[in-house]
Parts: structure tokens; C-alpha cells; sequence
């Protein structure tokens, strides 16, 4: 048996630090040649010295150049030293940024971050 579909899988970070109260923004993710009602999924892990957590955005654009925050979170008040996967659904747009916060408790010491289209 076979299945007829294409994941896309990207490491949008391995084991990178991120200061206290600061954020990350990946790359562009051109969502051009992604199929229309396709899922969205965000695994990360991430240590700190500390008690920190984070926050994760989605970012969107039509235009690749101009990136709107909608001020929805997909996740807030994520933990340390814990795997998860964030499913979520962004708004109909061409280009997408994942945007990291550290919500102002201690710095990162280590983040990996995975996102999967299915």
C-alpha cells in the first residue's frame, strides 16, 4: 500500500539561545505549491537556566514582504524541558513566519523547533 502525499517537513531552529524577553523569526515560508486545506504542526522542545517559557505566533503575508502578527497565539506559557506539537490553521495567505517569544522569565538556553505541512 502506498499513500499519494507530500509532507513537508523544516528545522526552523536546532538548538539555539534566545535572551531573556526577546524573540526569533524565522525565515519565509512559501506556502505557494501547498495544497489548499493541508494541516500545520509545530513541535518544539527548549532548556533554560530557569523557569522561562514562550510564546508562539504566526506571522502572514500575500506579499512575502509585509507580515501581519494577528495577535493569535498558538501556544503561550510553553513550559521547559517539555516535547510538544502544536497543531494550528493559519489564515488563508501565501507566506508564513513563526515567530518565537521568551515571555520575560529567564533565557534560553537551547531551542529546537520543527514545523510540519501534511
Amino acid at each position: 500500500m502506498s499513500i499519494d502525499f507530500e509532507i513537508y517537513t523544516k528545522k526552523l531552529w536546532d538548538g539555539v539561545a534566545l535572551a531573556q524577553n526577546s524573540s526569533l523569526t524565522s525565515e519565509m515560508i512559501d506556502l505557494t505549491r501547498k495544497a489548499e486545506n493541508w494541516r500545520f504542526s509545530l513541535q518544539y522542545y527548549f532548556t533554560s537556566t530557569g523557569a522561562a517559557t514562550i510564546t508562539v505566533k504566526v506571522l502572514v503575508s500575500n506579499d512575502g514582504v509585509n507580515f501581519v502578527d494577528t495577535d493569535t497565539a498558538i501556544g503561550t506559557n510553553l513550559a521547559k524541558d517539555t516535547h510538544d506539537v502544536l497543531e494550528f490553521d493559519p489564515s488563508y495567505c501565501r507566506y508564513i513566519q513563526i515567530k518565537i517569544s521568551e515571555d520575560n522569565v529567564a533565557a534560553i538556553t537551547e531551542l529546537t523547533v520543527v514545523l510540519t505541512i501534511a
